[in-house]
């Protein structure tokens, strides 16, 4: 992945994030983006994940779909040509989400293990919350003409 080091847009990076900004920005986004990659990695290990998974699972054997793992799997199986409220999976996965609290569990859990990332790797949320308020207040500065 790069960034353009020169021209109007490397030059307004520049104005917004300081010297050298734009290649710490580019940085702490990879950082950032590895951390997502690690929490949704561990998250298939997670035993209320599994067992949320489990409940859905349970639920959409119930309604007829034996093969259903979970729902990213069934979700890649669907035909993309069919209009999704004329599969019936993709109306049982609904149903089954809704009726077992998959999302809310899910996510609670992607959440929990995000957060567990971030609290063992502060530098780069904290360094990225800097450069966000650095590109804010030049922003200002530059819509009201100082």
């Amino acid at each position: 992945m790069s960034r353009p080091a020169t021209g109007c847009v490397a030059d307004a990076q520049r104005q917004l994030l300081g010297p050298g900004g734009p290649r710490r920005d580019l940085t702490l986004r990879l950082q950032l983006d590895q951390g997502e990659r690690d929490a949704l990695r561990t998250l298939g290990k997670d035993s209320a994940f599994r067992e949320a998974t489990a409940r859905w699972r349970s639920c959409m054997r119930q309604a007829g779909f034996t093969t259903a793992k979970d729902p990213q799997r069934l979700a890649a199986a669907l035909h993309p040509d069919t209009p999704l409220p004329e599969q019936p999976a993709a109306r049982a996965d609904v149903t089954c989400k809704h009726a077992t609290g998959y999302l809310e569990r899910a996510y609670a859990r992607l959440a929990a293990l995000q957060q567990r990332w971030l609290d063992a790797n502060p530098q780069p949320a904290d360094q990225w919350r800097s450069l966000r308020q650095r590109e804010s207040q030049a922003a200002t500065k530059v819509l009201n003409n100082e």
